[in-house]
């Protein structure tokens, strides 16, 4: 009887040994509540940098960016930042977009985010393309003094409606050993201009702040300049 008995305290203690260990074993693969917040995936989009621009013309140019890893398609909006020139919303998923039908000489502000499932990404400051402004034309210049002074008459500007200053400069090319190299430039109003050199090339630049436009350049020789 008393071997019986034994047989049975034997049992009862191993059966509680084994749910002892097993309800450790379980309570070991419990995440904490804190551990479990902290590794949670986070799905916030990271701002959009390094914003630039090539091929800028007077009515477009094309818009560069580093893509965010985490996002599927990026928002760009060109907004004019003066007057009422157009502007435009485009979407995309490349890392870049060409934009046209924008005012010519004109000061724009570009803002790209970036959107996926989670959300949007905000931009974290603004991004300036100034479009170029259109180049003169029916340039006219008057010989002076026989050949070696001349003076700018008249011109036609294309950049009434611009929103950014255009300003016109006329550029002198001279040969200088062999070569055609920029030599002086003078103010629209300058009057009456002396030529230093033999052979010339002169030009009506028209310049704003997001480039210059030149004009079909008029050949001009002086027979008593330096050659």
């Amino acid at each position: 009887m008393k071997t019986k008995q034994r047989s049975i305290r034997s049992v009862a203690l191993v059966l509680a040994l084994i749910m002892t260990l097993a309800s450790m074993h379980m309570m070991s693969f419990k995440r904490p509540e804190s551990t479990q917040a902290a590794i949670a995936p986070t799905n916030a989009l990271a701002p959009v940098r390094n914003v630039r621009f090539t091929n800028v013309t007077q009515s477009g140019a094309r818009i560069h960016w580093d893509g965010v890893g985490t996002g599927t398609n990026y928002t760009v909006e060109v907004r004019c930042r003066f007057g009422v020139n157009s502007s435009r919303t485009v979407t995309t998923t490349n890392t870049f977009v060409d934009v046209s039908g924008l005012g010519y000489s004109s000061l724009y502000v570009v803002h790209i985010t970036a959107r996926n499932a989670f959300g949007t990404s905000y931009y974290i400051s603004n991004n300036y393309l100034l479009t170029r402004p259109f180049p003169p034309t029916l340039v006219r210049f008057s010989h002076v003094q026989g050949n070696s002074t001349f003076r700018l008459e008249s011109w036609s500007s294309h950049n009434g409606r611009a929103t950014v200053p255009v300003r016109y400069y006329i550029q002198i090319y001279s040969i200088i050993n062999g070569i055609w190299t920029p030599y002086r430039r003078f103010p629209s109003s300058a009057g009456n201009i002396t030529l230093t050199f033999r052979d010339n090339r002169v030009h009506l630049v028209a310049v704003g702040h997001g480039g210059e436009a030149i004009n079909h350049w008029t050949h001009m020789r002086n027979d008593t300049g330096r050659p």
